[in-house]
């Protein structure tokens, strides 16, 4: 495994708990000994008809975002945050999932623009400095 590809599956590991952090996932919380998958295929149904239903709640637009991103239909959940932060530009973990999806793509440059919203929003949020910081390092360096 090249040092780049280590890098990428660390960055991604980040990603995946700090976005648990940010949506509120406990380790505090009973664990099932085997947890059943989510199917995000129709969760990402449930959140088509909540957008359906109420076009103008940003917060279905990210949630929908979010299960794109677990389907890697990353271009998909970009579409999705923009809309989310065109609704609430406050809206800190549109931001986050968005500059996630833009890593995913090799658009680290976005991505770590998204990352700094993020921080300049909510500084508080020690997992999305962290890893803005993966993502700058990762980055290539222009020749």
């Amino acid at each position: 495994m090249t040092k780049q590809m280590r890098g990428r599956n660390i960055l991604i590991i980040c990603a995946t708990l700090a976005l648990c952090i940010l949506v509120g996932c406990s380790s505090n919380r009973p664990q099932r000994k085997s947890k059943p998958k989510k199917d995000y295929t129709v969760i990402l149904k449930d959140y088509d008809t909540a957008i359906r239903l109420n076009p103008k709640d940003g917060g279905a637009y990210r949630k929908r975002a979010i299960a794109k991103t677990e389907l890697k239909d990353f271009k998909g959940a970009i579409n999705d945050c923009d809309k989310a932060i065109e609704l609430n530009p406050k809206d800190t973990l549109a931001y986050f999932v968005r500059g996630w999806a833009k890593a995913e793509l090799g658009n680290s440059k976005g991505a770590v623009k998204d990352y700094s919203t993020a921080i300049d929003l909510d500084p508080k949020q020690a997992g999305v400095c962290f890893i803005k910081g993966r993502e700058v390092n990762d980055a290539p360096t222009p020749q």
